[in-house]
C-alpha cells in the first residue's frame, strides 16, 4: 500500500491488485471518513467534501479499463 495526501483533503491509502502489469483491482481505504460520499458536496447528508473525490477516483479506473 502506499500512502496518498492531495492537499487539505483526508489522506487515503491506496493498494494495487495485478495480473502481471495489469491492474485489475484498486483498494483506496480512508481514515476519518466514517459512513460518507467521499468528496461529495458540502451539506449533503452522507457526503463529506474533506475526503478525496471518490467519484473521480471510480471513473479514472474505470476509464482506464475501457481501454484495455
Amino acid at each position: 500500500p502506499r500512502q496518498v495526501q492531495r492537499g487539505e483533503r483526508y489522506p487515503m491509502e491506496v493498494t494495487d491488485f495485478k495480473t502481471g502489469p495489469r491492474l485489475v483491482a484498486r483498494l483506496v481505504l480512508i481514515d476519518r471518513l466514517a459512513h460518507a460520499w467521499s468528496g461529495g458536496a458540502a451539506g449533503q447528508p452522507f457526503s463529506d467534501p474533506q475526503g478525496p473525490d471518490a467519484s473521480r477516483l471510480l471513473w479514472s479506473f474505470v476509464a482506464r479499463h475501457l481501454r484495455d
